[in-house]
């Protein structure tokens, strides 16, 4: 029968089942209060407090508190193990055979990873844009010469090149179509500003791009921007070679 005891005594007696493993507790506990009950007839309350204190923490060692960690091997396990050694001997057995599966195996494997880095490399791109799922980009396929002449069954390339007057006749008469822009890229021409002369690269697009695309803005709003020919938007790098760092309305 177990007597009663106080906070002091519970808290160690807490301490002891916090990193005594469930199978040795109660075998422990047992050995650790009937030294208690000896002490404190022997020496009185408090000497067998600190007693108590002092064996449970005579049992907070590696052999009893590694126990939690590795649990007692179960069936599952077993088989397991039994499993991966019948595995290695006939591996052993048919080196050859083993070989060629465990190539084609890590071949797959390979290609499989490549496949998905790629299209996740390609999914991660203009993720951004508000209407991402509504944009579309349109490409027409041309003949080629360079394909016929190789020989090729079906000698057409797909490029994005369009008649300038596609868009506004799409968005006449395809009602599904909100809005259009054409994008037409230079490589480099000259530019000024007042007594500056120098190269840079530049498009042309119509109004609706920043309809379409949800760009940033350091500067200005994006509402009603290209309404005139002259407008024009210039990226940091731009508008510090021309402005130096001061803002262009300042």
């Amino acid at each position: 029968m177990i007597e009663k005891i106080d906070d002091s005594e519970r808290y160690a007696l807490r301490f002891l089942r916090w990193f005594c493993p469930p199978a040795l507790y109660e075998g422990i506990e047992g050995d650790v209060l009937e030294k208690f009950y000896d002490d404190r007839e022997r020496h009185g309350p408090r000497p067998a407090r600190r007693r108590l204190w002092l064996h449970v923490f005579a049992f907070l060692r590696p052999g009893i508190v590694l126990r939690n960690k590795i649990p007692t091997p179960s069936i599952h396990t077993i088989m397991l193990g039994n499993y991966m050694k019948v595995a290695a001997r006939n591996m052993a057995k048919r080196k050859l055979y083993s070989f060629i599966n465990a190539f084609g195996l890590s071949v797959a494997i390979a290609f499989c990873t490549l496949i998905y880095l790629f299209v996740q490399d390609e999914k991660s791109f203009d993720q951004f844009h508000a209407n991402k799922n509504r944009i579309y980009r349109i490409h027409m396929e041309g003949f080629s010469r360079e394909l016929f002449e190789k020989g090729e069954k079906e000698p057409y390339e797909a490029h994005a090149y369009m008649p300038a007057s596609l868009g506004p006749r799409m968005l006449e008469e395809i009602p599904e179509v909100e809005y259009f822009t054409r994008y037409n890229g230079w490589d480099e021409g000259v530019m000024t500003y007042k007594e500056k002369i120098f190269k840079q690269k530049f498009s042309f697009v119509d109004s609706g791009f920043f309809k379409m695309f949800s760009f940033k803005l350091l500067e200005g709003s994006a509402n009603g921007i290209f309404a005139n020919t002259t407008d024009a938007v210039l990226t940091r790098e731009t508008a510090k070679k021309i402005f130096r760092r001061r803002r262009p309305d300042r």
